[in-house]
C-alpha cells in the first residue's frame, strides 16, 4: 500500500483538515416536472451520494503566460480577484529547451520568475509548475518523443533540480524576492495527445526527475503526467468496463490503459495521481469512478487531483469547422455532440472563428457553467486540488489555419487581456469560491430525473443546495432551452436564490428570496446552475 508521507499531506492541503467519511445516510428523493407540469415518479435506483473526505478542496486556474513580466503582472492583479489562489504556469516558455538552449549553457529562468514572482506577488499561495523536457537538441524525437536521450539524462535532472532549488525558500540560490516555496511540479504534459513519448520512456524520466525534485526539497509535491481518458467513458457503464471503453476512444486522444496502468504502477515516483478533464462533465464523474477503482485494485491512498480542466470541446483532435473533408482530417465529435450534429457544429466554429460576437458571448456563458459543474463532481468524488477555467484566451487557436481543432477551448478564457474585460468565467469562479469556503461535505442527491442533477454542500454557515438540468443532446446558440420545476427539500422557513453569473460584465447576481412550505420550496431550473442558501 501506498501512503502519502505526512510531510506531503500538510503541504497537500496547506492547512485542510483531512476527516474521516461519513456514514450515508437516507437522502429525499428530488422530484421534477416540466414547468407546469406533473411530478415525475422516482426510479428504483438512484445515484450514490458520495461523501468528500478532505474538508473542503483547492479550486485553481490554469494556464498563466510567462511571455512577459508586465503581462503576467497585470492578468494576475486581476485573476486573483476571483479569490482563488491557487493556479498553474502555462510550459510553453518554461520547457527545458527554452530554459537551457544547449548542455553548456546555463539556466535563464527569466520566464519562470516572471511567472513567480508576480503571482506571489498578486496573492498566490498555491503555484503549480509544469515541466516539460521537450529539447531541440536533448529529446530522443523533439516532437515525437521529448524524453533526454541517455547521455542528457543527468543534465535533465540537474534542471529539475535547479528549478525545484530556486524556488524552495530554503535560502540556498533561492530566487530573488521569493515570498513563500513553490512546491507543485507536474512532470511532464498529459498522458494523452500531449505526449506522444512512449511509457516506457515516460516512467524512468518520470522516476529520475523525481528523485531531483526530492534531493532539493523535502516537501515538494511530484505531480506525474495527467491521465487523458477523453472519449472513453461516454456513459456511467463505461467505468464498470475500461478495458471497452479505452479500445473504444479514439487513440490520437490518449493512451492505452495498457499505458494508464504502467504509470498507475510507478506510484513510487510521485505524491498525488493527476487526472485531466478535457471531455464534458460527466465524463469527468465516469473517468473518477473508474480510477477510483483502479487505485483500490493497488491499495493506492495517494490524493487525487484534476490538474488540467478544459471545456468541453464538442470536437477536438482535428478539423472542426467542416464537414465534408476526409474523415481522417476531422475531429472528433465528443458529447453532448453526437456524429449528426457535425455539420451544424462546423457552422457554430465558423462563427467563433469569424469573431461573431453572439456566438462568442454563448461559449463564455456556456464556460462558466461547465466549470461549476466540473468543480462540483470533482469535490463529490473527493479530489483535493482541481485546475479549471484558462486564465486567457488562446488566440493562436481561434485563427482560421487551425481550424478549431481544439473546440471550444480557445475561447473559454476568463479574462479578456487586451481589454482588461473580465468574462462570465470570472464571475462564475468568484461566485462559486465565496459559495464553497470552508465546505465539510458535498453530496449528490437522488433524483426522478436522470438530467437532473442537485448536490447539497455542508458548510460552516449552513446548507448550500446547486442544481441543473443536463440536457441529453447539443444545445447551440440557435437552441431552446426547455427549464424544469423541482421541489427542494430545504427544511427550512425560506431560502435565498441565487443564479449563477453568466452575462458578460454581471459583477453580482440579484437573490431571491423565497418561502418554503412544509420546508419544501418549488424552484425553476435550467442547464445554468443555481444556487439555494438558507436566508440569514
Amino acid at each position: 500500500m501506498c501512503v502519502i508521507p505526512a510531510v506531503v499531506a500538510a503541504v497537500l492541503w496547506g492547512g485542510l483538515t483531512v476527516g474521516m467519511a461519513q456514514e450515508d445516510e437516507d437522502l429525499p428523493v428530488i422530484q421534477s416536472r416540466p414547468v407546469g407540469g406533473v411530478t415525475e415518479r422516482a426510479e428504483a435506483e438512484q445515484p450514490a451520494a458520495v461523501p468528500v473526505q478532505a474538508r473542503g478542496m483547492v479550486i485553481g486556474m490554469q494556464y498563466a503566460l510567462t511571455d512577459s513580466r508586465r503581462h503576467a503582472a497585470s492578468i494576475a492583479a486581476l485573476a486573483v480577484e476571483t479569490g482563488v489562489r491557487a493556479v498553474k504556469v502555462f510550459p510553453e516558455h518554461i520547457r527545458w529547451g527554452e530554459m537551457q538552449r544547449s548542455a553548456r549553457r546555463g539556466i535563464d529562468f527569466g520566464a519562470l520568475d516572471n511567472f513567480v514572482t508576480e503571482y506571489q506577488k498578486a496573492g498566490y499561495t498555491h503555484l503549480m509548475v509544469h515541466l516539460q523536457s521537450h529539447s531541440p537538441w536533448a529529446s530522443k524525437d523533439p516532437v515525437g518523443n521529448p524524453t533526454p536521450r541517455d547521455e542528457y539524462l543527468d543534465s535533465y535532472a540537474e534542471w529539475v533540480r535547479a528549478v525545484v532549488e530556486r524556488y524552495d525558500g530554503d535560502g540556498v540560490a533561492d530566487m530573488p524576492g521569493l515570498r513563500r516555496a513553490v512546491r507543485w511540479y507536474e512532470i511532464g504534459g498529459g498522458i494523452g495527445p500531449e505526449v506522444p513519448e512512449p511509457m516506457a520512456d515516460y516512467v524512468p524520466m518520470l522516476e529520475r526527475a523525481a528523485a531531483a525534485a526530492r534531493h532539493a526539497s523535502e516537501s515538494v509535491v511530484v505531480v506525474p503526467a495527467a491521465i487523458v481518458t477523453t472519449g472513453g467513458f461516454l456513459d456511467e457503464a463505461a467505468s464498470e468496463n475500461p478495458e471497452e471503453a479505452f479500445a473504444a476512444s479514439p487513440r490520437r486522444l490518449g493512451h492505452s490503459l495498457q499505458d494508464v496502468r504502467a504509470m498507475l504502477d510507478a506510484a513510487h515516483a510521485y505524491d498525488v495521481i493527476n487526472l485531466a478533464a478535457y471531455g464534458d462533465p460527466f465524463e469527468l464523474e465516469a473517468s473518477l469512478r473508474w480510477l477510483k477503482a483502479e487505485m483500490e485494485s493497488r491499495g493506492l491512498t495517494k490524493p487525487v487531483i484534476v490538474g488540467s480542466t478544459g471545456l468541453t470541446p464538442f470536437v477536438t483532435g482535428g478539423v472542426a469547422n467542416s464537414c465534408t473533408l476526409d474523415p481522417e482530417l476531422l475531429g472528433v465529435v465528443l458529447p453532448p455532440a453526437v456524429e449528426d450534429d457535425r455539420c451544424r457544429l462546423a457552422a457554430y466554429f465558423n462563427r467563433l472563428i469569424g469573431k461573431d460576437e453572439y456566438t462568442r458571448q454563448w461559449v463564455q456563458r456556456f464556460a462558466s457553467a461547465d466549470l461549476v459543474k466540473k468543480v462540483l463532481i470533482a469535490a463529490a468524488h473527493e479530489v483535493v486540488l482541481i485546475n479549471t477555467s484558462l486564465i486567457e484566451d488562446l488566440p493562436r487557436q481561434q485563427d482560421a489555419r487551425f481550424a478549431a481543432a481544439a473546440g471550444n477551448a480557445p475561447w473559454a478564457g476568463m479574462v479578456d487581456a487586451r481589454g482588461k474585460r473580465l468574462r462570465p468565467a470570472f464571475f462564475a469562479v468568484r461566485q462559486l469560491n465565496q459559495h464553497l469556503h470552508g465546505f465539510t461535505e458535498v453530496r449528490r442527491m437522488p433524483t426522478a430525473d436522470e438530467a437532473l442533477h442537485v448536490y447539497r454542500i455542508k458548510r460552516p454557515r449552513g446548507t448550500l443546495w446547486i442544481a441543473w438540468v443536463e440536457p441529453d443532446r447539443l444545445l447551440l446558440p440557435e437552441d431552446r432551452i426547455v427549464a424544469r420545476e423541482i421541489d427542494l427539500p430545504v427544511q427550512a422557513a425560506n431560502v435565498v436564490l441565487e443564479r449563477m453569473i453568466t452575462t458578460p460584465g454581471q459583477m453580482r447576481t440579484k437573490p431571491h428570496l423565497m418561502i418554503a412550505t412544509a420546508g419544501t420550496v418549488t424552484i425553476t431550473v435550467g442547464t445554468q446552475p443555481v444556487f439555494v442558501f438558507g436566508s440569514y
